[in-house]
C-alpha cells in the first residue's frame, strides 16, 4: 500500500487513472486552507491536475509537462476532469478550460 501526497500543507483531491505498473498515477487536487470563522478547512479555488511519477507527492501536472520539454501555450488551462492517460504512464488526453480537448506523449526516462 502507498500513501500518496497532495501538493502544500492540506491538500485534497483523487487519483483519476493508473499506469499498468502502477508507477504513474494521474488525478486532482484542490488546496484548502484553514477558515478561523467557520473553524473548517475550506477549498480556495478550482480543483486542478496533478501527477504521482515514481514518488508519493504530487506535482502539478502542468509543472510536469514542463519539465519534460513541453510548451504549454500561453492562456491554455487544463482543466481537472475528464484526464486520461494510457496503460504505458506515457500519453495523457484532457479539457481545456475552453473546452476544446488535448492530447500529449511525454516519454518517460528511466
Amino acid at each position: 500500500m502507498k500513501v500518496l501526497n497532495g501538493i502544500g500543507a492540506e491538500p485534497e483531491g483523487g487519483v483519476s487513472s493508473v499506469s499498468a505498473d502502477g508507477r504513474v498515477m494521474i488525478g486532482s487536487a484542490n488546496e484548502l486552507k484553514m477558515n478561523v470563522f467557520a473553524r473548517r478547512l475550506q477549498k480556495t479555488g478550482d480543483p486542478y491536475p496533478v501527477i504521482w511519477s515514481d514518488s508519493d507527492t504530487a506535482i502539478k501536472f502542468t509543472d510536469y509537462l514542463q519539465q519534460h520539454g513541453v510548451e504549454i501555450p500561453k492562456g491554455v488551462e487544463l482543466e481537472a476532469f475528464p484526464f486520461l492517460m494510457s496503460k504505458s504512464g506515457e500519453v495523457f488526453m484532457g479539457k481545456l478550460t475552453s473546452g476544446k480537448h488535448f492530447v500529449v506523449k511525454v516519454p518517460r526516462v528511466n
